[in-house]
């Protein structure tokens, strides 16, 4: 991690995979604090914000992407993803 990157919790979680939820902390995490929603903001939508808010759905989450703050690098492949994640209930605000 970048050293000018200061962590204001002990509660850190790193991503290495395009779902965020591979991390079985989180995961636990999660749980642990009965989180029942979470929003998602990232840098593009068609392939990390996907594939976590997918996960999220999976476990139980209620889930919401700030459409003002995601990347979009395929705006066609954005559409048909975004019209599949809000079939299995994400909401986009």
């Amino acid at each position: 991690m970048d050293k000018r990157i200061k962590i204001a919790s002990q509660n850190y979680f790193e991503k290495q995979f395009a779902s965020a939820f591979r991390n079985s902390n989180l995961v636990k995490f999660i749980k642990k604090n009965e989180v029942s929603k979470i929003e998602l903001v990232g840098v593009d939508n068609n392939e990390c914000i996907f594939k976590t808010a997918s996960s999220a759905i999976k476990i139980g989450l209620n889930v919401i992407i700030s459409s003002d703050s995601i990347g979009i690098i395929n705006n066609e492949k954005y559409r048909k993803i975004t019209n599949k994640l809000k079939s299995i209930g994400v909401a986009y605000i």
